[in-house]
């Protein structure tokens, strides 16, 4: 009887509940489906092409433990850091979902390279939401904003030398034309946690210049970064006017570029030749013409400010009065249209006298 009763309390103990990151697992995929049309950003990024929706319902969800901080705001104090510096576009959490007593929540965050998403889960919302800021923030990459052009550059030159070879026209463009481009950054992001996208972006005078790892996914940061700064370069070239079939010449660009930027110097022909100065004139009249031209608008816009004058006093005159005041104009016409003056004629082009 007693080893009956230790066999029978062995084969009890393997009956044991599923661990709960095995339920987390089972439950995820119907979860972040019913997350889908919950916040608007996340949907228009998911509508846009149907493998994004496959990587969304395949994320796996952050259990909360001790390793995940929430003191002084946890991951949640870097995000925010992060919006209110412009870093982030927006940082929204979708509503708990609690199954299987554990509770899920989604963190969406817009950025300009595209939407990114942190899956938690944890006993009650707020160990959920700690753990959904903590891995999106986690697939959250981007230079530039402290180290400046320096610190995006080298992040480019790291993924071209990483064997990316894409990105080597615009390193050397981008060397070539130093302090003639102004605030540049590069970003670099895990949407899912599975393919990375990338964002290069920098002014050129005034004129913003931005590459992006276009709709391609790609399996490694260095090779997003690399996508993006080759769609940089393209787009660079454009802004300076780069002919399609011109060589790849940086150097010789940035000696054509003025303190201005890609801004090109307009210059005038000169018009000292006998043609044009006798063309000017004719444009232009005697001085006679000119100051009795001068002289007819002064008068028409005289009249002008005496009828809208004339019209203000009829509306503010007392109703069912018509008697104005004393030194006033012993009539109020109110002028509904107006019939050219022959003394309005004379200064008009002879095509439309009348």
């Amino acid at each position: 009887k007693a080893l009956h009763s230790v066999a029978l309390s062995a084969a009890k103990s393997k009956k044991k509940k599923k661990a709960p990151a095995a339920e987390v697992l089972d439950n995820a995929a119907e979860i972040l489906r019913g997350k889908m049309l919950e916040n608007a950003t996340l949907a228009r990024f998911l509508s846009s092409d149907k493998s994004m929706e496959d990587a969304f319902l395949r994320m796996e969800p952050l259990q909360f433990s001790k390793d995940i901080n929430m003191s002084e705001g946890g991951a949640l104090r870097p995000l925010n850091n992060q919006k209110n510096s412009g870093r982030i576009n927006s940082l929204d959490f979708t509503n708990p979902k609690t199954v299987k007593d554990c509770t899920f929540m989604v963190a969406v965050i817009n950025t300009d390279v595209g939407v990114v998403c942190g899956f938690g889960c944890g006993s009650n919302k707020k160990e959920a939401k700690h753990a959904a800021a903590h891995q999106a923030l986690q697939r959250l990459f981007s230079w530039g904003a402290k180290g400046g052009a320096a610190a995006a550059l080298e992040a480019l030159r790291e993924a071209v030398e990483s064997g990316e070879e894409r990105g080597q026209q615009a390193v050397e463009a981008i060397e070539a034309l130093g302090e003639k481009l102004k605030e540049s950054a590069a970003a670099a992001v895990q949407p899912f946690g599975t393919f990375w996208k990338a964002r290069f972006a920098a002014n050129l005078s005034d004129l913003p210049v931005e590459g992006k790892s276009a709709g391609a996914t790609f399996a490694t940061q260095e090779a997003a970064l690399a996508a993006a700064g080759q769609a940089f370069y393209q787009q660079l070239r454009l802004k300076l006017g780069i002919p399609k079939a011109a060589e790849h010449n940086p150097a010789e660009w940035a000696e054509n570029i003025n303190a201005e930027g890609e801004r090109q110097t307009l210059l005038l022909p000169s018009l000292g030749d006998p043609a044009t100065e006798e063309l000017l004139s004719e444009l232009l009249g005697t001085e006679e013409e000119r100051g009795a031209l001068a002289e007819a608008l002064q008068q028409a816009t005289a009249r002008q400010m005496e009828r809208i004058a004339s019209i203000e006093e009829l509306a503010m005159a007392p109703e069912g009065s018509m008697l104005p005041e004393e030194g006033r104009a012993s009539y109020v016409a109110r002028r509904c249209f107006e019939v050219t003056k022959v003394e309005d004629e004379d200064w008009r082009r002879e095509e439309i006298k009348g």
